[in-house]
């Protein structure tokens, strides 16, 4: 990606069977598509403090007991790393 405007920055709160938890939700719009026959897409990376479930698709998981697809914001995220998950959503937050 040549350029890249990083729309929103954020840090969310959300709930685990362990309690609190804190993530970092990151919301980039690539530039080179800013056209007007282009449906805008937005490039949403989250960061967790803790290590993250999966499943084998690499789809972000509710957590180890709870088997179900964790969605933010309606948006399935999949894994990059352990604490780090991506989705291309048409909305920034």
């Amino acid at each position: 990606m040549r350029y890249v405007e990083c729309t929103w920055i954020n840090s969310l709160d959300y709930y685990t069977e362990e309690g609190k938890q804190t993530m970092i939700y990151i919301s980039i719009w690539p530039r080179i598509f800013n056209s007007p026959f282009v449906n805008k897409k937005y490039y949403i990376l989250t960061y967790f403090a803790r290590p993250q479930y999966f499943d084998s698709n690499g789809n972000l998981m509710t957590g180890r007991r709870l088997r179900r697809i964790r969605k933010i914001n309606a948006d399935v995220f999949k894994r990059i790393t352990d604490k780090v998950c991506y989705t291309i959503s048409d909305h920034f937050r």
